[in-house]
């Protein structure tokens, strides 16, 4: 009888330390999925600064990579990473970690142009509109974003942890 006790208790112990372990794997891979993409959306402005003025370099989230390319003849080819395991585009997930007002998706294209020597992301349909975001989830409903406001030339990177939780800035 006191061994069955005593396989018990390791067996509830061992089911809630499985469950915090998983906790800890899925919020750190949205940690790693955000910085991804800030560290990513921040290289495609200083890519732009690189470029010949009038060039301009569009990211976007294709499936589960982020890629830019460029109209520059000195490299036309697309640069892509990939995003952890499991993330890809969403078209739901709205993040509010920064400012949630006049944000709109960069998901399926941002642009940055190099108007001497300054560059910015903008929306590719209205490049006057440069705040917005780029986010993706994966099927548990953790997400990733990198945000983009009007008065920063950088981005703010947060994630969500699950569905009914709130964004939280990194």
């Amino acid at each position: 009888m006191e061994v069955l006790v005593v396989v018990i208790i390791i067996g509830i112990l061992s089911a809630l330390a499985y469950a915090s372990l998983m906790e800890l794997i899925f919020t750190n891979r949205a940690k790693e999925t955000a910085q991804t993409m800030r560290t990513f959306a921040e290289r495609v402005i200083l890519e732009t600064k690189r470029l010949p003025d009038d060039s301009v370099v569009t990211m976007r989230i294709n499936g589960n990579n982020i890629q830019y390319t460029t109209t520059s003849q000195s490299s036309m080819l697309p640069v892509s990473i990939s995003l952890s395991s499991g993330y890809s585009a969403s078209s739901t997930a709205v993040p509010n970690c920064e400012s949630a007002e006049g944000l709109v998706s960069f998901n399926d294209g941002a642009i940055s142009r190099n108007i001497t020597g300054i560059s910015n992301i903008y929306e590719v349909n209205s490049p006057e509109n440069n705040q917005g975001y780029f986010v993706a989830c994966d099927k548990r409903n953790y997400c990733s974003a990198v945000v983009k406001v009007n008065t920063k030339n950088s981005f703010v990177a947060c994630i969500r942890r699950g569905v009914n939780a709130n964004w939280e800035a990194l």
